[in-house]
């Protein structure tokens, strides 16, 4: 086979998104979770959250993050999710209020 002819385009990349983040409370715990897509494996992913919750998030094997947090029940406001994949680009922000 002949080789390609003309200069060969770099892969694209693109962005991580976040998608399905929610949460469900258990008393005074708060459980919260986001899907992560790319187009690499999200796996090891740190995903930071903000607002009145704050943590660093690992993505798992199956792609979600998930952590169960001790909060105040009746403390209320948004929580924020953001990753970003091996080359920096960033995910969309993903924010649920409580």
């Amino acid at each position: 086979a002949d080789p390609p002819v003309g200069p060969v385009a770099p892969p694209v990349n693109a962005a991580p998104v976040i998608s399905n983040f929610s949460f469900s409370y258990d008393g005074n715990y708060i459980t919260i979770q986001g899907f992560v897509t790319d187009d690499q494996d999200p796996t090891g992913y740190t995903v930071q959250i903000s607002g009145i919750l704050t943590a660093q998030l690992t993505v798992d094997a199956n792609d979600w993050f998930i952590h169960t947090f001790e909060i105040d029940p009746h403390s209320s406001g948004s929580i924020h999710s953001q990753t970003q994949d091996a080359f920096g680009l960033l995910s969309n922000i993903a924010s649920i209020t409580v």
